[in-house]
């Protein structure tokens, strides 16, 4: 992950303003931090993590607090596979499969996208059970600096090396939307968020792109 400086010093750099007179990086963290926000938002992956979540006892849980949404449950601690099904599909084969003896070690999970918390597990799990989780974690605010100048910034981003461009693109495009009635700025701030947009693929159907996996 990259420094927030090295994003502060090159937006400030780009903006004909190192010392910070104009953009300060009090004003610039700020953008930055709604940057790291909208890229989550349309880029899901841009914060994907894999962890371990303890399930609860019985067959309904809950995606933990960090995760904005779920992306897959890929296996058991214990190794076993787990694949995504369809709820209806399940009811239809094992209507009381809700009253299954729970298990250490599960088989399928449903998520429903109508309620992105909630999951369910089969067979219902046992206490003790856990799983693999792959989700979209909610980004980690970059801290307000003590001064205007780039050196005084301190953190790191949420994202991986491969999103610096785009944040600092979509930086740019709300710094120049600053003084945006003057022409030029408000032409150089629709155009950084175009590059932004084109670097993130927007018009990929993000959100299936990291839907859980049948």
């Amino acid at each position: 992950m990259t420094t927030a400086q090295s994003i502060i010093r090159d937006a400030q750099v780009t903006l004909q303003d190192p010392d910070g007179v104009r953009w300060p990086a009090t004003e610039l963290v700020v953008h930055l931090n709604r940057a790291q926000r909208d890229i989550q938002t349309i880029r899901p992956d841009s914060t994907a993590i894999l962890a371990t979540m303890p399930l609860v006892a019985g067959f309904k849980q809950s995606i933990p607090a960090t995760a904005v949404s779920l992306i897959d449950i890929p296996a058991n601690t214990t190794g076993e596979r787990i694949t995504k099904v369809d709820l209806l599909q399940l009811d239809a084969v094992e209507r009381d499969w809700r009253k299954r003896k729970p298990e250490l070690v599960a088989k399928h999970f449903m998520h429903d996208m109508r309620t992105p918390r909630v999951l369910l597990v089969y067979p219902p799990a046992a206490a003790g059970a856990s799983v693999e989780v792959e989700y979209s974690a909610y980004p980690t605010d970059i801290p307000a600096p003590s001064g205007a100048s780039h050196a005084t910034v301190t953190g790191q981003t949420s994202m991986g090396d491969q999103f610096d461009t785009a944040l600092l693109c979509m930086v740019l495009h709300y710094a120049y939307a600053k003084d945006a009635e003057y022409g030029g700025n408000a032409a150089l701030s629709g155009a950084y968020l175009q590059r932004a947009q084109s670097l993130l693929g927007v018009d990929l159907q993000s959100s299936a792109t990291v839907a859980p996996k049948s």
